[in-house]
């Protein structure tokens, strides 16, 4: 059994490396997961504006994840994430340099962990249909700092 120590360590030494300009961990995704539809409309994300998430500096980024402002509602579920629709398409655009050259814009929303210590925290997503969802976009702990900020939950 390895003991919670050993699994911390593990968790610094890699939060480490990936800080590192050596290594460089995309979060661009095309990861398609089963979900499971739900409704609950007491459990909704709000957008208190639009958010921008990149795949790396704006400088060098390539690609880029518009969520509008206004209220997700939750739609679905997984094992690891709820599923929450945004009322307006996600923006998803091909950058150079930080400037929009091409997209699209899709059916989606946000996705977020069930586990508050994930290392993936939420997940920018597109609808397939309302039982396959697919991950376009990972968010790490800089997207749950802006909680309370630029996004709120009502759960």
């Amino acid at each position: 059994m390895v003991s919670l120590a050993r699994v911390l360590l593990l968790a610094a030494i890699a939060a480490g490396a990936a800080s590192c300009s050596w290594i460089h961990l995309d979060p661009v995704t095309d990861e398609v997961f089963t979900v499971t539809p739900v409704s609950d409309p007491e459990r909704t994300v709000t957008f208190l504006e639009p958010m921008v998430w990149s795949n790396a500096p704006k400088h060098r980024s390539t690609k880029g994840v518009r969520l509008l402002d206004g209220t997700y509602v939750l739609e679905a579920e997984d094992h690891e994430f709820l599923y929450f629709r945004s009322p307006a398409v996600v923006e998803m655009r091909d950058l150079e340099e930080g400037v929009p050259v091409d997209g699209r814009d899709l059916v989606g929303g946000l996705a977020l962990s069930k586990n508050r210590f994930a290392l993936v925290s939420a997940v920018a997503y597109v609808s397939i249909n309302e039982h396959r969802k697919k991950h376009v976009m990972k968010m790490g702990r800089g997207f749950t700092r802006l909680e309370g900020r630029i996004w709120e939950k009502s759960f």
